[in-house]
């Protein structure tokens, strides 16, 4: 295995340079596969990064919901999608809103329920970045259909 457990590895910079998104895929100790999406913000005191973990039995339908609500996003649309897959201790919201300047932007939140309360993480993509953050994320799903077909 790679550096922490990763297998796959590879990034995209945004077009104004202020956030790097990483999209890892790794193997738990279980051999079981997951996609760890990371965006890394640049601070005046260094950088701030956020993660969402989708792991392999959610890859489906995370991927599902993520097409739809790209081609919303990238047609300057508004839509709030939310699921619940799996054993249910981790739900993903897609949202499509104006952001920071009216821009559109995507968000991407992961909520894991621990002892009944959730902890959300969350990762911001503005529409220009949209495109090659789709394909990080296809690279990374590609990588895992791959090795699972093995």
């Amino acid at each position: 295995m790679g550096r922490r457990g990763e297998l796959f590895s590879t990034r995209q910079f945004t077009e104004d340079g202020k956030k790097t998104y990483f999209f890892n895929v790794k193997e738990n100790r279980y051999g079981d596969f997951y996609v760890n999406l990371a965006e890394s913000v640049k601070k005046d005191h260094g950088f701030q990064r956020f993660s969402i973990m989708i792991f392999n039995e959610d890859l489906d339908l995370f991927k599902s919901e993520f097409n739809k609500i790209s081609v919303i996003a990238l047609n300057d649309g508004r839509e709030t999608y939310e699921i619940a897959p799996g054993s249910g201790k981790r739900k993903y919201k897609f949202i499509v809103k104006d952001g920071y300047k009216g821009e559109t932007e995507l968000v991407l939140i992961e909520s894991l329920t621990k002892d009944g309360n959730y902890n959300n993480q969350s990762i911001r993509v503005k529409k220009e970045d949209l495109s090659s953050f789709i394909s990080g994320l296809d690279n990374a799903i590609k990588f895992i259909e791959a090795r699972a077909k093995k």
